[in-house]
């Protein structure tokens, strides 16, 4: 054997055996059956999402928590807030009087807010008003107040 071919071998040996071992494949979607169809295990936890509404479950020893997940949540008090932006009342008060007051009910994608609101002359060509909302679901809160003034 000429000394180039045995070199050339034995480099190839080296090189072969310095290569990194096979790594374990990575599951990367898992398939959560306990809760039947939909649900999958988010990577890293025992918690299982409903990819299509973003319910979440995970077993305890106290039984199934659920929840939802932080964008599901998010879109949940969006949503709601939209639906006090459209409860939120603006109180007039009419000519001759001195307060005004105004209840509405908002909804919107089925989120439900109630508002209230008030208005009172506070002089010839100047009212104050505000209103105060606040989310069924969520509970979010919101509110607004202005001041009029007109000659």
């Amino acid at each position: 054997m000429h000394k180039s071919s045995i070199a050339f071998m034995l480099s190839a040996v080296v090189a072969a055996s310095s290569l990194p071992a096979q790594a374990a494949p990575v599951e990367y979607v898992r398939v959560c059956s306990a809760f039947g169809t939909g649900y999958f295990y988010i990577p890293g936890t025992d918690t299982c999402v409903n990819v299509n509404t973003g319910e979440t479950r995970r077993n305890t020893v106290d039984g199934v928590v659920t929840g939802v997940t932080q964008q599901q949540q998010q879109i949940q008090r969006n949503t709601e807030g939209v639906a006090m932006s459209f409860a939120l009342p603006k109180a007039t008060v009419d000519p001759g009087k001195s307060f005004g007051a105004a209840l509405n009910i908002g909804t919107f994608d089925g989120a439900v807010a109630v508002g209230i609101g008030g208005a009172f002359r506070a002089g010839e060509g100047v009212t104050f008003n505000g209103a105060i909302g606040y989310g069924l679901g969520e509970g979010t809160l919101g509110g607004n107040a202005g001041v009029n003034v007109s000659w």
